[in-house]
């Protein structure tokens, strides 16, 4: 090399510095220990796993030992939570849940008429229902989790449910039924388990055939009628679910509790079926002949007094008489057959009886006493809630003091029933979380209520309706975060009720739980 070049070469070598000339030695270095490092994190994640596993394992225990209604939803909840990764065992969960279902108290969901006071014992049942823990809700929850694994176990699970039992409802009863989970179900299950080859043969028509056969009360008219509309199908695969439609609208016992609630639209799903049978040039007669022989056989039966007096159900029912008498009954495509108006003798009732049961609340004396008290703790005399600085002075503590030995001393024989005795304190419990600012009161408070739920009878004999108001505390825990989080997890974990620590537990391990 001359001596040009060499200098230029040294004056490179200094220009970069000697590191350039040692950066090898660590790349080296790094590459021989990459392994150990990649091991002992790869560990690290299997004993992260194997600990959720575990946990996972421990949980199913505890669900599986809860009652009928809080395993199946504990069951589903493990499996639609995203910890489960092996699908053999998230598809056994969700096949026993729906298993065990099958045993909860009570079979089909139930809501209230409109117009109740939702402060009622009918009002609060209907609230309960809400959480969805009846047979029909639970198993049709795991039929459509069951869809995502497996499509045909899913339909042959949605086979198992049994045929909807609505037998006709009273007068006097305050809650009517609402089985639109089922029809919806049907609906995914003709839409996405069926093959090519299967649907070539019509085999999802003959199935939603078999359910809509088997309508029995005012309330499945709506929700099956949504199913027919909702499928792609041929005009005569349409004349067979129509014609199916139609016998079974016919048998229909009446049931004026359920033939009156307001929100139940019959022409609102009967006309566009007819509209349909007019676009695929299929005649409505036997539909339209069908659904005024329903009309008439309900608005000429015995009659409930509070709806057939109600202005607002008077106006609905005159609006579907003239709607049916001027457009409806006239929009046969064939017009083969007249099919007659109603007439006045065709509506009059038989006879008007029977008003919903209502039993409302806050009339016993104690009862009303302890909530005008709540009502004073959050209130000032000007009408506004009192600020923390003020819940600090002497008067609104004692307030507070008396309040709580007056909950304490109120007891079950004050009230009518267990039941009335149960939902009110309760609410009182929610009015006392409310209001009392952050401490060891409202820490006694917490407490208070969890063990009140612990030793309730309603665990097992009203789960639904024990449940909504556990929910308010598993609800509080699910929107806390840091220390209150934990405090409240904490008083679950510790509370006599074992639906109460499976429940914590899950807020614990699965945060994504509702």
């Amino acid at each position: 090399m001359g001596i040009g070049r060499l200098f230029v070469f040294q004056m490179l070598v200094l220009s970069t510095g000697m590191a350039g000339w040692q950066q090898p030695t660590p790349t080296v270095k790094s590459k021989q220990q990459a392994p150990a490092e990649v091991e002992n994190k790869r560990r690290a994640v299997l004993e992260q796993e194997n600990k959720r596993d575990e946990d996972i394992k421990v949980l199913i225990g505890y669900a599986r030992r809860a009652p009928r209604e809080f395993a199946a939803d504990s069951l589903m909840r493990i499996a639609e939570s995203g910890k489960v990764t092996d699908q053999q065992l998230r598809r056994e969960l969700i096949e026993e849940s729906f298993q065990v279902a099958a045993s909860a108290q009570n079979p089909t969901k139930r809501t209230i008429m409109p117009g109740t006071v939702i402060d009622t014992r009918a009002g609060y049942l209907s609230n309960a229902f809400r959480s969805d823990l009846d047979t029909l809700s639970l198993q049709c929850r795991a039929v459509n989790a069951m869809m995502a694994v497996d499509k045909r176990k899913a339909r042959k699970l949605f086979v198992e449910i049994p045929k909807l039992q609505l037998r006709p409802l009273k007068c006097e009863d305050s809650l009517v039924y609402d089985v639109s989970v089922f029809y919806e179900t049907l609906n995914r299950i003709a839409q996405n388990t069926f093959s090519p080859k299967e649907m070539r043969r019509d085999e999802q028509v003959r199935f939603v055939e078999l359910y809509v056969d088997g309508i029995s009360s005012p309330a499945q008219i709506e929700p099956a009628a949504k199913v027919i509309l909702s499928l792609k199908i041929s005009p005569s695969q349409l004349a067979t679910l129509v014609h199916a439609f139609s016998i079974a609208l016919s048998r229909i016992p009446d049931d004026d509790r359920s033939f009156s609630v307001p929100w139940i639209s019959p022409v609102g799903v009967i006309d566009p079926l007819v509209k349909t049978c007019n676009a695929k040039g299929l005649s409505a007669d036997e539909l339209l002949e069908s659904f005024r022989g329903y009309l008439v056989k309900h608005f000429s039966a015995t009659r409930c007094a509070d709806s057939a007096s109600q202005a607002q159900q008077r106006s609905i029912e005159a609006t579907l008489i003239n709607y049916f008498n001027n457009h409806l009954r006239l929009a046969t495509y064939s017009r083969t057959k007249l099919i007659l108006p109603l007439s006045e003798d065709d509506i009059r009732p038989a006879k008007i009886q029977g008003i919903a049961a209502s039993d409302q609340y806050w009339k016993s004396s104690r009862a009303r006493n302890l909530l005008l008290k709540l009502q004073k703790l959050r209130f000032a005399s000007d009408g506004k809630n009192f600020t923390d600085a003020e819940k600090q002075e002497p008067e609104w503590k004692l307030q507070l003091s008396e309040f709580l030995t007056d909950l304490t001393i109120w007891g079950q024989v004050d009230e009518k029933s267990e039941a009335d005795y149960f939902h009110q304190k309760c609410v009182l419990y929610y009015g006392l979380l409310e209001v009392v600012p952050a401490g060891q009161t409202r820490d006694d408070v917490l407490r208070s209520f969890v063990a009140f739920l612990g030793d309730s009878n309603f665990e097992q004999n009203s789960p639904i309706e024990w449940y909504l108001h556990a929910k308010y505390i598993l609800d509080l825990a699910h929107r806390a975060h840091g220390a209150e989080r934990s405090k409240i997890i904490e008083v679950l974990d510790h509370s006599r009720s074992a639906t109460l620590y499976l429940y914590g537990q899950m807020e614990k391990l699965l945060p994504s739980s509702k």
